[in-house]
C-alpha cells in the first residue's frame, strides 16, 4: 500500500479535482461524437475525484472548500451562472458523510453510495435548470436518454477507480 504525506495531497487535490473536471467533460464530449443516438452519456469523474478525496481526507472544512471552488469553476465554465454545481456539490458531501456512517465498508457499499451521489448530482442540478427555465421540464426523455446510460458507464469507472484504491492505497475492504 502507497502511503502519500496528507501535506503534499492537500496542494495536489485541488490540482487533481480541476483535472477530473475537464478530463470528465472531454469525455462526455467524445462520447457524445461517438454515440449516434440521442443518449447523452455524462462522464462525472469530478464526483468521483471529491468522494475519493472524501474517502482520503475525511469529513473536513478543507474538503467542503474545495468542492465550493470547483462547483464555482464548473458553473462558470458549463453554465455562466453561479449557483447549480457550487450548491449541488457541498451538499453532495455532506450527504455522503451522512450516508458512509450507516455502511459497512466494503467495495460494494462505496460503489452502491457513489452511484447515489452521481444520482443526486444529476437530479439536483437538472431540477435546478428546470427551476430556472434553463430547460424544458421533460423527465421520461432525460431518465431515458441521460440519467440511465451515465449511471452504467459512471458504474463502471467507479468499479475500477474503487477496486485500484482498494489494491494500492486505501485497502476498503481490511
Amino acid at each position: 500500500m502507497i502511503k502519500i504525506n496528507k501535506n503534499i495531497m492537500k496542494i495536489i487535490f485541488p490540482i487533481l479535482v480541476f483535472l477530473s473536471m475537464l478530463i470528465g467533460s472531454q469525455l462526455t464530449e467524445l462520447f457524445s461524437l461517438l454515440s449516434k443516438t440521442n443518449n447523452i452519456i455524462d462522464c462525472q469523474l469530478v464526483v468521483v475525484a471529491l468522494l475519493v478525496g472524501y474517502l482520503y481526507f475525511g469529513y473536513s472544512a478543507y474538503i467542503l472548500i474545495v468542492a465550493t471552488a470547483i462547483g464555482i469553476i464548473m458553473d462558470i465554465y458549463f453554465y455562466e451562472l453561479l449557483g447549480i454545481y457550487t450548491i449541488c456539490l457541498p451538499v453532495m458531501v455532506v450527504i455522503f458523510n451522512i450516508m458512509i456512517n450507516h455502511v459497512k465498508p466494503s467495495i460494494i457499499s462505496y460503489l452502491m453510495l457513489f452511484v447515489l451521489c452521481h444520482i443526486f448530482i444529476m437530479y439536483s442540478t437538472y431540477f435546478i435548470q428546470v427551476i430556472f427555465k434553463l430547460v424544458p421540464f421533460e423527465m421520461s426523455s432525460y431518465v431515458v436518454l441521460y440519467v440511465a446510460p451515465s449511471i452504467i458507464v459512471n458504474m463502471i469507472i467507479d468499479l475500477g477507480i474503487l477496486f485500484y484504491l482498494d489494491k494500492y492505497y486505501f485497502n476498503i475492504t481490511k
